[in-house]
């Protein structure tokens, strides 16, 4: 599962349309992904997430408000079957928490931030692939470099030795 974002949902326009064709154009991708999280209100987003339905190369999980989505996508002429998730009131919601805290109650995050952090998309998708519930997710078009990379680097760490 791969996840894009957009400001309103999560990924957006060039960037998961660009990756999506540079993966394949480039043969990196040689099995179909089970699932993709992409933050999803932004145009692009959509077109390629319903690109890579109509394709079977994927099956994208859409982050936001899913009435807000369909909205978006009605509106561009899209009709497609995907997984919308909303992070703010989704049912794992506690178990992601937990898990958070878990990872980060060194660092001083109390259970309470841990519930209200794990609502924001770019911590929400990390932990989609943290638990398994997601194979990858994308982020960034929206977002400046900090906010994607640092909830990652939180909840994945470096590989011991890894360097800059």
């Amino acid at each position: 599962m791969a996840i894009l974002e957009s400001r309103a949902g999560l990924v957006g326009g060039e960037v998961a349309a660009g990756l999506r064709f540079d993966l394949v154009e480039e043969g990196f991708v040689s099995a179909r992904a089970a699932g993709a999280c992409l933050l999803a209100q932004e145009v692009g987003v959509l077109r390629a997430a319903a690109q890579v339905i109509e394709e079977g190369i994927g099956e994208p999980i859409l982050l936001g408000r899913p009435e807000v989505i369909r909205e978006h996508m009605e509106s561009l002429g899209l009709s497609c079957d995907v997984r919308m998730v909303c992070p703010a009131d989704d049912g794992r919601l506690e178990d992601y928490a937990s898990a958070y805290y878990e990872r980060r109650r060194r660092k001083g995050i109390t259970p309470q931030h841990a519930a209200r952090i794990v609502r924001h998309p770019n911590v929400f998708g990390p932990m989609m692939v943290a638990m398994g519930d997601a194979d990858a997710f994308i982020s960034g078009l929206t977002y400046d470099y900090p906010e994607v990379i640092r909830p990652a680097l939180e909840i994945f760490h470096t590989r011991k030795g890894a360097t800059r």
